[in-house]
This record gives structure tokens, C-alpha cells and sequence, in this order.
């Protein structure tokens, strides 16, 4: 299915886009905010607070045969109540995105892309986890943050804990800053 974003700064429309990470940029540049096709907002550059960490995330290690991208994504599902079984779906050669979206029921699903690691702890803030696609092929899920650092889920250490969000920022720009989030409809 096609979507679109649009941009508002000052009420008025900006931009209109099928790119949710372009939308988040440009709204942040502007002091804005992004709403879907429905008028749902899905980004809005607003005072943060000034710590969250999702609590119901826990600390998980691959299972033999899983990849770190499987276990995120098995994180996320939980997450929402769905059960799925993410290396079968991944085997299936369907995308991360695709996956998300065909099983995360009442949700919105953004490709959050080119986005840094401060535009999308809007989500984590909202309690919706991010996932980070690395470079190598593996993932790890942002859970939390404070004003120096942020909480990962990374399933290949098996580990759940606090990291420098400046070091981390960096990383994930060295790693493309390629970001996946959702929002649920019902708080939208």
C-alpha cells in the first residue's frame, strides 16, 4: 500500500512524501510536525521527556538458528502481544518492513531511515521500540534513554543495558542510521 507524509510548519503543508524518515527531517528543520494520509500524527518535534525505558522489553539471547534481526523483531511482537515466529517469515525472503506491517495489527509501520538516533527516540518516548539495522546484517532495539545514554537490545551479546548516546549516535551514522519504529493507531 502506498502511503503518505505530509509536513506542517505552522499549519500549513510543507511537503508531502512516501517517506516517513524524509518527513521526520523535515519537520524537525522546520519545528513541525508529520501527520499520515489519515491525519494521524506520526512525528511531532516536541519537548521530549527527559528519560523513558520500555520496562517490558527484556534482556534476550539468540536462540540457536536466530538472528539478531529475528529476535528484535520477536522483541517487537511480544511487544504488541503477537506471536510470531520472525526467522520463518525472514526465510520467506519478505523485507523487515513488510514483515512488521503485515503482522503488527493497528500500528503504522516507518521506514525511518536517514533519520539520527535523537529524531527517533520521539518513538522510545512514546514507548514503541526502534529497531537499528546494521551494516554487518545484525539489529539491536532502542528501549530507553536518559540525556547521556541510551538503552539497547542487543540480542548477538545477548545484553541489555546503557550505552554513551554520543558513541551510539555515531555508530549509527557510520551504520547508515537505518531506523524502523511504528506507531499504534489507537495513539495517534
Amino acid at each position: 500500500k502506498y502511503e503518505r507524509f505530509f509536513v506542517y510548519d505552522k499549519g500549513e503543508i510543507i511537503l508531502a512524501t512516501d517517506s516517513a524518515g524524509e518527513a521526520v527531517l523535515s519537520a524537525y528543520a522546520c519545528k513541525g510536525l508529520v501527520r499520515d494520509e489519515a491525519g494521524y500524527i506520526i512525528w511531532n518535534r516536541q519537548n521530549k521527556a527527559a528519560k523513558n525505558q520500555i520496562m517490558a522489553i527484556k534482556e534476550v539471547k539468540l536462540e540457536e538458528g536466530q538472528t539478531s534481526v529475528g529476535a528484535c523483531m520477536d522483541a517487537m511482537f511480544r511487544f504488541q502481544a503477537v506471536v510470531r515466529n520472525s526467522e520463518y517469515l525472514l526465510g520467506a525472503n519478505s523485507s523487515v518492513i513488510d514483515i512488521l506491517k503485515e503482522n503488527l495489527e493497528n500500528t503504522k509501520v516507518l521506514d525511518l531511515t536517514g533519520c539520527s538516533l535523537d529524531k527517533v527516540l520521539y518513538y522510545v518516548d512514546h514507548e514503541m521500540p526502534v529497531m537499528v539495522l546494521l551494516e554487518n546484517g545484525e539489529a539491536q532495539l532502542i528501549t530507553g534513554f536518559n540525556s547521556s545514554q541510551v538503552v539497547i537490545l542487543d540480542p548477538k551479546k545477548g545484553t541489555l543495558g546503557k550505552k554513551d548516546i554520543s558513541t551510539m549516535t555515531k555508530f549509527y551514522e557510520e551504520n547508515g542510521n537505518r531506523f524502523i519504529s511504528y506507531v499504534k493507531e489507537s495513539s495517534i
